[in-house]
Formats: structure tokens, sequence, C-alpha cells
């Protein structure tokens, strides 16, 4: 049962070993179906973790490069007009 909680055998032997192994005790097959429940739960909310920092990452990257870019675009029309202001001296 163990394997199964962590995805190490199909779900179709999960079943047949639940119910060969718990045919009479409702109360342990609702804590096991829970358990089951509770880990699907816990991988989507897994899964939605990985997506939101992946975009949060990509987010981070496109600030990052706009922010050099203008800092560049800035200092390059700087030069420009100290240039300019040289040359009219």
């Amino acid at each position: 049962m163990k394997a199964s909680l962590y995805g190490g055998i199909s779900s179709a032997i999960t079943r047949s070993l639940r119910d060969y192994l718990l045919p009479e005790n409702s109360g342990v097959r609702k804590a096991f179906q829970d358990m089951e429940a509770a880990l699907r739960e816990n991988s989507l909310t897994l899964e939605a973790i990985r997506v939101t920092q992946s975009d949060r990452d990509l987010f981070r990257r496109l600030i990052n490069k706009a922010t050099d870019y203008v800092s560049a675009d800035y200092m390059r029309h700087a030069n420009e007009r100290r240039v300019h202001l040289d040359r009219s001296r």
C-alpha cells in the first residue's frame, strides 16, 4: 500500500489490493480514499506552484531585459547629447 501512495504500482493493482485487504472495514477504506484524494490534490497544487514559479521567472527575465534595454538606450542618448554639446562649443 505504501508503494501505491507514491505511484509505485498501478491504480488497478492498488484498488485490487485495497479491496482484498480492506473488504469489511469501511472506516479504513474511507480514510484510504481520503488519503488518495489528498495526494491527488497535493499533486495538482505542486504542478500549479511550478507553473506559477515558471511564469514569475519569465516576468522577472522580461523586466530585467527591459530595464537593461532602457538603461542602454538612455546611456546612448546621453553620450549622443554629450558629443553634440562638445561639437557645438
